[in-house]
């Protein structure tokens, strides 16, 4: 079965995540890792190159010069030319491994070239202790012991880079003046010779050391840029992110605009509507008015004026509508005293005497609720000013709205007037009023409940609507702020 096949097993699902991918894709990473270390210690070791060339050329003019009188002249003239030769190729390698500017994956060649051109050089210098060493002459030894000495210290620092061409340079440079001072038998020569062995395991160790320290910090030059690219990608990223989620804002925020500009046009028509229902309504009890100043039929007259009173308590609800901020909701105990208020002026003739209390606090109601519940007080309200009190007779009426304990509302309007007659069925009535104020609780879901003691009394429990709810919801929020 291959990596990332699905098995099925029991009905269930199970993926198998491929590792050689993953073993390969991290094999790569390191390898190409490896290619950039070497490529960049090897960068060191040419960059170092023309200074070290430099400083050898000198070294080898000193010799020249502190040797002339003391060594053959055309060895040393030879030796000479030998190394100069020597340096120019190195020179030349230099400058073309420069003009190439190689990548990491073409490092090698290169590479090794410069390991055959630092074994040139050991070996070069190797050979100074071979032809040039005085035999007769302990001072110029220990000077050329001292040159080479020198050599061997400098290269550890200018070839560490890359340990392999140290070797090749340092073995060359260290095993024949070693074996000089040993053939050579004396005390002090012998001496000399364990001092150069101890300084080449020194200068071995060093580079060790120098190799590692350069290494590591190859290494971490590379896992910071790593690091940099990264955080840049992720910079990148998050900005990009940054300009999408604003340029979303801002789309939003346009959005919310028109929205809330559609919402502003449409508050603006649903009042303008409620203006002119209000008007019509008006218009319409206006012409009740007008046409019941031509009627002389008392009970025709009565009828009219009820109509009236009803088409003026819609046009009321519409009224506070357009005036109101919200037009979800009615503020329930302000349109009450506004009704309640009309029909005594419109009963004025018969209701001089009676006093009006009202007891409806915080009450919001949709326009569903609020229009039949002003229609049922505005029947009570006027049953009560035409038939409670006759003969110019004193008393109150008391309007009472207020929550229920579980829910809902309790509407209440009492008075303590001559009461309703004992044997009147108020569900079976023939009057229009009391009809109007039954059929109203039953399309709103409440129940009537009369009691006819000290006058009458009528309560009306009724249920929340969801447009109820909400209205009240809206109207304490209000408050709350």
């Amino acid at each position: 079965m291959h990596d990332g096949q699905l098995l099925q097993e029991e009905g269930a699902t199970v993926s198998i995540t491929p590792i050689e991918p993953l073993a390969t894709e991290r094999s790569t990473d390191m390898e190409k890792r490896r290619q950039q270390i070497e490529a960049e210690q090897v960068k060191l070791l040419y960059a170092q190159l023309p200074g070290s060339m430099i400083a050898s050329a000198m070294n080898v003019s000193l010799v020249v010069l502190v040797l002339w009188n003391t060594v053959d002249h055309f060895l040393l003239l030879t030796w000479m030319v030998v190394m100069a030769l020597m340096f120019l190729a190195r020179f030349l390698l230099a400058r073309k491994y420069h003009l190439a500017s190689p990548a990491p994956a073409q490092i090698p060649p290169w590479r090794i070239y410069f390991i055959l051109g630092a074994g040139l050089g050991g070996c070069g210098w190797g050979a100074a202790a071979v032809f040039l060493f005085p035999q007769d002459s302990p001072v110029h030894q220990m000077f050329i012991a001292f040159v080479l000495g020198g050599m061997a210290i400098g290269a550890a620092a200018a070839l560490s880079p890359v340990l392999e061409a140290y070797w090749v340079f340092l073995f060359p440079v260290a095993t024949p003046i070693t074996l000089q001072m040993f053939l050579q038998g004396s005390t002090m020569t012998t001496a000399m010779a364990l001092m150069l062995i101890a300084c080449t395991a020194v200068f071995i160790n060093a580079a060790r050391q120098v190799h590692g320290s350069v290494t590591e910090s190859i290494r971490l030059r590379f896992e910071n840029l790593d690091l940099v690219r990264s955080l840049s990608t992720a910079k990148e990223q998050t900005e990009e992110v940054n300009r999408a989620l604003q340029g979303e804002i801002i789309e939003r925020q346009r959005a919310e605009d028109r929205i809330s500009a559609s919402l502003q046009e449409k508050e603006v028509l649903l009042q303008e509507i409620h203006h002119r229902v209000k008007n019509n309504l008006q218009i319409i009890s206006s012409l009740l008015n007008l046409q019941s100043r031509s009627i002389a039929h008392p009970e025709t007259l009565t009828v009219f004026k009820e109509s009236q009173n009803r088409v003026r308590s819609m046009a009321l609800i519409h009224e506070k509508l357009y005036q109101a901020q919200d037009l979800a909701r009615i503020d329930f105990a302000a349109y009450i005293r506004e009704l309640a208020g009309y029909l005594f002026r419109a009963y004025q003739s018969d209701a001089a005497a009676i006093n009006l209390r009202i007891n409806v606090k915080d009450v919001f109601l949709s326009i569903e609720t609020a229009v039949p519940c002003g229609l049922i007080v505005s029947e009570l309200v006027s049953n009560a000013l035409k038939y409670a009190f006759p003969q110019g007779r004193r008393g109150d009426i008391v309007i009472e709205m207020y929550p229920r304990e579980q829910s809902g509302y309790i509407l209440t309007m009492r008075d303590n007037g001559v009461g309703l007659p004992p044997d009147l069925e108020v569900r079976n009535v023939a009057s229009l009023g009391l009809r109007i104020v039954n059929i109203l609780t039953s399309q709103l879901g409440g129940t009537l409940t009369v009691h006819n003691v000290d006058g009458a009394t009528f309560t009306i429990e009724l249920p929340v609507a969801e447009k109820d709810e909400e209205a009240e919801h809206g109207a304490s929020a209000n408050f709350g702020r």
